[in-house]
């Protein structure tokens, strides 16, 4: 027997410590209803759990989203609906009316006073059918979006390298202006630099500094043109018109050999520089992208359309003789036609959305009972926990007091 450590005592002194913390980690478990509240609950746990919490609320937002996108395309369809009937309808009958040889050309001229509000009626619906001050029914083709970027590259002796991208709008009738400046030369010659089309062809700049300045301006695109305007030791521009839309790289090399030189390159109109990726010049006016989904890749392109009288052909309807009445009847045909395909397009775009929001429903039904499986408590076992753990704990105390009473029987014997 022993006095100086009470072996008996220490052993169910740890017992209960252990037992007390099972017990109020239960209590924590049953208190929030969450078996994972730390990280040391369950590190792997948690880590999965946080993903499935990342993907249902990003469903949940996708879902609201989609309700959105069906709200947008109700409110579409519903303004063709009123172009289609009364509106197109109304055009129909008249021209049929017309046509009638019994109308004479003064009856036809009191006609084309109605057809001329019914063509500026069709519009106003066009131009006001909106959601969220989105236009639906009058979209067209947009300016290039004019920005203002740069890019600046050092280029050593000897060196080629890509300094960057422009991507280009199709552009028939406004140039496109470049500036290339060149802001340190200490050597004896300019970098060369080149812009190539997304069809290889290219437009190249080169030029020497020494007795003399020459430069070299060159279009091998038979179907694009190019010209070189003015020169100056620090600002080169070329200004070129070219049809080719899509991605020019820009890339530049150091032939002199002797220092480095710093390139910079500047754009203000139409197109769009960056040195770390690509970008559009301009967003898309025709069509919508839905998020659709919670991550990158679900989303849903919508095309819009534009059922203004020009759009649909009508903008010239005359029915102030039988001839051209009986002509009306055809092109007013072949618009109702263009209003019903994009109705049913619109439709179409509907149904995919509604099976999109029910797969999202259910794919975040089945996430979240996934998710609840490794995160929640489950109550009855924890319950049982809890009691075990409590039991532990009570005779754990009884023990300690027993453990702390054998020492006392040193006394008995020492007073023998």
């Amino acid at each position: 027997m022993r006095i100086n450590h009470n072996i008996a005592a220490l052993h169910t002194y740890n017992r209960l410590s252990n037992a007390s913390k099972q017990t109020m980690n239960s209590a924590e478990k049953l208190a929030s209803g969450l078996r994972i509240n730390q990280a040391k609950d369950d590190a792997a746990g948690l880590a999965i759990s946080e993903k499935m919490r990342g993907q249902i609320r990003g469903l949940a937002q996708a879902e609201r989203n989609v309700k959105d996108g069906i709200s947008l395309l109700q409110t579409a369809e519903s303004g063709l609906a009123k172009v289609s009937n009364p509106h197109l309808q109304r055009l129909r009958e008249l021209a049929v009316q017309a046509a009638n040889g019994t109308l004479t050309n003064t009856d036809r001229v009191q006609i084309q006073a109605e057809v001329g509000q019914i063509k500026k009626s069709i519009n106003d619906i066009a131009n006001n059918t909106e959601f969220n001050s989105i236009k639906l029914l009058n979209v067209g083709k947009s300016e290039p979006v004019k920005v203002a970027k740069e890019i600046e590259v050092t280029v050593q002796p000897g060196e080629q390298l890509v300094a960057g991208y422009i991507n280009v709008l199709p552009s028939n009738t406004e140039p496109l202006t470049v500036e290339a400046m060149f802001g340190t030369i200490s050597g004896a010659e300019w970098p060369d630099m080149n812009i190539i089309s997304p069809t290889g062809h290219e437009f190249g700049y080169s030029g020497t500094m020494g007795g003399s300045s020459t430069q070299t301006i060159g279009a091998t695109d038979s179907a694009s043109s190019a010209t070189y305007n003015g020169y100056a030791a620090s600002n080169e521009a070329m200004t070129f018109n070219d049809p080719i839309e899509g991605i020019w790289q820009v890339e530049i090399r150091n032939t002199g050999g002797i220092s480095s030189s710093t390139f910079s390159l500047k754009s203000n109109l139409g197109i769009q520089l960056t040195s770390q990726s690509v970008t559009s010049a301009d967003e898309d006016e025709n069509s919508l992208t839905f998020q659709v989904g919670a991550n990158t890749e679900d989303h849903m392109k919508v095309e819009l359309t534009d059922v203004r009288t020009v759009a649909l052909g009508i903008d010239e309807l005359e029915f102030t003789s039988q001839t051209k009445a009986e002509k009306a009847i055809s092109i007013i045909d072949e618009a109702l036609a263009k209003v019903t395909e994009e109705r049913s397009k619109f439709g179409a775009y509907q149904n995919a959305l509604e099976h999109t929001e029910n797969n999202i429903g259910n794919t975040m039904m089945n996430l979240t009972a996934a998710e609840s499986r490794i995160r929640d408590t489950d109550i009855a076992k924890e319950l049982t926990e809890r009691t075990k753990h409590s039991i532990l704990v009570q005779s754990a105390q009884a023990m300690l007091v027993h453990a702390n009473q054998q020492p006392q029987a040193v006394l008995q014997l020492l007073r023998q």
